[in-house]
This record gives structure tokens, C-alpha cells and sequence, in this order.
């Protein structure tokens, strides 16, 4: 068995997550836009750079095709550096750690300047 754990991929996706986040903001009243519109404007920018930072569907593929069919595949497949990063830290730190770093990155993209 291999676990296959892409970071960002280059897909559609991320165009999707944008449309949902217009919806989001749409239905939400005024107060919502207040209180949540920053922190949705910096998931916004994350959505927007993404696809750019991300790696190549290919890559995914050929790592699949690599653990369906050799006959003795790594256990886990990290693709793209961000996975990399991500499961470092997560070995490193504890969970509450890692939330607090997340949600601080966050609170700065919601006060940089777009």
C-alpha cells in the first residue's frame, strides 16, 4: 500500500474555490462581510496564487502509476514541495502549534496590503 499526498496540483480546482467564495460572500448579510470578509479575501489570495505555485497533474499521475505498478513502491509519495514543508512541521509540532501558525499567517494576509 502507498499513500499518495500531493500539496497544490494545477487543476481547476482553484478556479472553483473562487466561484464558491463569491457565493460565500454573496449569501452572507452585511455583518458576516464585517466580521469574516477579511479572512475570506485572504483565502481569495491563496486561491488566486495556487495554481502557479502548484505542481503539474502529470506528477500526480506518474507517482500513482509508480505505486500501482512497481513491485516495491515507497510507502508514501510527498509531491511538491509545500507537502514536504507541511509534513515536517506536522512532525515537529504539535497541533495547536501548527493552528496557532496558521491562523497568525492568516491574520497578516487579511492586514497586508492587496
Amino acid at each position: 500500500m502507498a499513500l499518495i499526498e500531493p500539496g497544490r496540483v494545477r487543476t481547476p480546482i482553484w478556479v472553483k474555490g473562487l466561484k464558491g467564495s463569491d457565493t460565500l460572500l454573496d449569501a452572507i448579510p452585511a455583518e458576516g462581510r464585517v466580521r469574516y470578509g477579511g479572512r475570506i479575501g485572504a483565502f481569495r489570495r491563496l486561491l488566486e496564487r495556487a495554481p502557479d505555485q502548484g505542481i503539474a497533474p502529470e506528477v500526480v499521475a506518474d507517482a500513482i502509476a509508480h505505486a500501482l505498478f512497481d513491485p516495491d513502491p515507497r510507502a508514501r509519495y510527498l509531491l511538491g514541495r509545500d507537502a514536504r514543508v507541511r509534513l515536517a512541521l506536522l512532525r515537529l509540532l504539535p497541533t495547536r502549534t501548527m493552528d496557532a501558525l496558521i491562523a497568525r499567517a492568516l491574520t497578516r494576509m487579511e492586514r497586508a496590503p492587496r
